[in-house]
């Protein structure tokens, strides 16, 4: 364990966290663009991945923090390592493409709340190992998660394709590049009218998530394998 893992972070830290996830996602798909407009589709196709997954972390801090503030237990060894692990936050990313997410920039405050608890909850399901279990977790869960991974590491590095080395320009097309970043742009806009919210949101969050919008995630999630028994609870 490294020194200080098990160190309890405060709500301050957890909400500028978020912020500066959020900043950085946004600043990826900003150099995104950038290289598209350069015809760089392998690292547009990259940045506009890795924007995705630093957005994964959002939910893995808003429950946590959720979690200290109603004094709550918070394994921070755990989170702090799902925090660097990258395939914890592709299980985030494959949950958050399988619900329908709903934009609430016109929202009102108990909206946004609301939907800041559905994002908790979609940490809640990776903090407590949910898509882990080999005999609640459809094996095609894991085929969609690993297959999103792998595509990640496909516009980076060199690899051998049926027999022959191909770099990354040689397998990433310009749409799935351009795909790639109109998706990533939707997922920071998403999260922007919840950002203002953020630090009053983990001063005093509520306890459960919405059944409605826990349930229509779990339905999406049977879809996708995942198994187990729904709870709307952020504190279980």
């Amino acid at each position: 364990m490294k020194q200080g893992a098990d160190k309890p972070m405060p709500a301050s830290v957890i909400a500028s966290g978020v912020a500066a996830v959020h900043a950085n996602a946004a600043q990826l798909g900003e150099e995104a663009d950038l290289l598209g407009a350069s015809e760089h589709w392998a690292r547009t196709f990259a940045l506009a991945h890795f924007a995705r997954e630093e957005l994964a972390k959002i939910p893995l801090l808003l429950i946590a923090g959720v979690r200290a503030a109603k004094g709550a237990s918070v394994a921070w060894p755990t989170f702090r390592k799902l925090l660097e692990d990258h395939k914890p936050k592709w299980r985030i990313v494959v949950a958050d493409l399988i619900r329908k997410r709903d934009y609430v920039g016109d929202g009102d405050e108990a909206r946004i709340r609301e939907e800041l608890s559905v994002v908790a909850y979609l940490g809640k399901l990776v903090l407590a190992k949910t898509f882990e279990d080999s005999v609640l977790v459809d094996p095609r869960w894991h085929d969609n998660v690993r297959r999103w991974g792998t595509r990640r590491a496909t516009s980076i590095y060199v690899g051998e394709v049926k027999g022959a080395f191909k770099k990354p320009s040689d397998l990433v097309r310009p749409v799935t590049a351009m795909t790639a970043v109109s998706r990533s742009r939707t997922a920071v806009r998403y999260y922007e009218p919840l950002m203002p919210a953020v630090v009053a949101f983990l001063a005093d969050p509520p306890p459960t998530a919405p059944w409605p919008q826990v349930m229509a995630v779990r339905g999406r999630l049977l879809d996708g394998g995942v198994g187990g028994v729904p709870s709307n609870g952020l504190l279980d």
